[in-house]
C-alpha cells in the first residue's frame, strides 16, 4: 500500500511519523491531514533525522465490529498495534479518536523515557513553568486566565513531566482542551514550582514540607496506564523528593494574585 503523504510531529520531545496510505476515497484522506494540519500545526515539523513512533493511516472496505448482542451494544476496531512503535488506524475515526490515540502513544514513550502526564494548568512565570494542581473544579482553569493577564498560559488541564538531564521540563500537549485559545506548540520549559490550589478570599502562599501531602496530591492528578504505572511512579517519587511545592490560596482578584505570585518568586 502506496504512502501518499507523510506529516511529522514532534511531541514532548518525541519524532511521531504519520503516514497516509493511498485510499479509495480520496475525501477521507483530505479530511483527515486538513484536521491535522488544522488542531496540531504547532506541533508539525520538518522531516527529522529519527522518529520514535509510526502512525499508518489506511482505508479498509470493512470496518471490522465486535456485537454484544445481549447488552445491545456494538464496538469499532479502533487501532492495531503492528509492533512497539508502529500502529495502523482507519481514516474513518474522529478527531477525538486520533487525540485518544496521541495520548496512548506518547504516554507509552514518555515511560520509557523518565516521563508521565499530569492533570494541571501551567502558566509561564518568569521564563519558568509553574504548575498548579487540584481536582477538577478546584481552579486550574480559573487560576490560569487570572495570570494570563501577565504570565503567558501553557495549559489548563493537561501537561506532559519529563526528567531530562536530571532537571524536570514541562510540555505541552496537542490534546484539544477546554480553553482551545492557549497557543500550543513543541517547546520545553525548565520547570520550577508546583502549587496545590485553595480557593479563598484571602491571598497567601506555603510550602509544603510533608512528603505524603504532596504525593497524595500529585497522585490523584496522574494519568497513566498499567502497563506504565510501576515506571511512571518512579518518576513521580523524584519529582516530589526534588522540587519545591506550595499551598496558595487565592480569589478572583487577578491584580493581588499577580502581585502575590510575584512577591514569593
Amino acid at each position: 500500500m502506496d504512502t501518499v503523504e507523510t506529516i511529522y510531529l514532534n511531541i514532548a520531545g518525541f519524532n511521531i511519523q504519520i503516514n497516509f496510505k493511498s485510499i479509495e476515497w480520496e475525501f477521507a484522506y483530505r479530511i483527515k491531514k486538513n484536521e491535522i494540519n488544522k488542531y496540531w500545526k504547532g506541533f508539525i515539523i520538518s522531516r527529522p533525522k529519527k522518529t520514535d513512533y509510526t502512525i499508518n493511516f489506511v482505508g479498509e472496505n470493512h470496518i471490522k465490529t465486535i456485537n454484544k448482542i445481549k447488552e445491545r451494544t456494538q464496538y469499532i476496531l479502533f487501532y492495531k498495534k503492528n509492533s512497539n512503535k508502529i500502529l495502523t488506524v482507519n481514516y474513518l475515526i474522529s478527531i477525538f479518536h486520533f487525540q485518544i490515540l496521541l495520548r496512548q502513544v506518547v504516554n507509552d514513550l514518555l515511560s520509557q523515557h523518565n516521563g508521565f502526564i499530569l492533570h494541571a494548568s501551567s502558566n509561564l512565570v518568569n521564563n519558568y513553568a509553574t504548575i498548579f494542581l487540584a481536582p477538577s473544579g478546584g481552579g486550574k482553569s480559573t487560576i490560569m486566565k487570572l495570570l494570563s493577564k501577565k504570565y503567558q498560559p501553557l495549559a489548563d488541564d493537561t501537561v506532559f513531566i519529563r526528567k531530562e538531564f536530571n532537571k524536570y521540563y514541562l510540555y505541552q500537549t496537542p490534546f484539544i482542551e477546554k480553553e482551545s485559545w492557549i497557543i500550543k506548540n513543541n517547546n520545553k520549559y525548565l520547570l520550577n514550582k508546583i502549587y496545590l490550589l485553595n480557593k479563598s478570599s484571602k491571598y497567601l502562599i506555603t510550602k509544603i514540607v510533608d512528603n505524603e501531602t504532596k504525593i497524595d496530591k500529585i497522585f490523584q492528578q496522574f494519568w497513566t496506564d498499567k502497563n506504565s504505572y510501576s515506571k511512571q511512579t518512579r518518576t513521580i517519587i523524584r519529582l516530589i523528593l526534588n522540587n519545591n511545592f506550595y499551598n496558595i490560596f487565592f480569589g478572583v482578584n487577578s491584580d493581588k494574585l499577580i502581585t502575590l505570585l510575584n512577591k514569593y518568586d
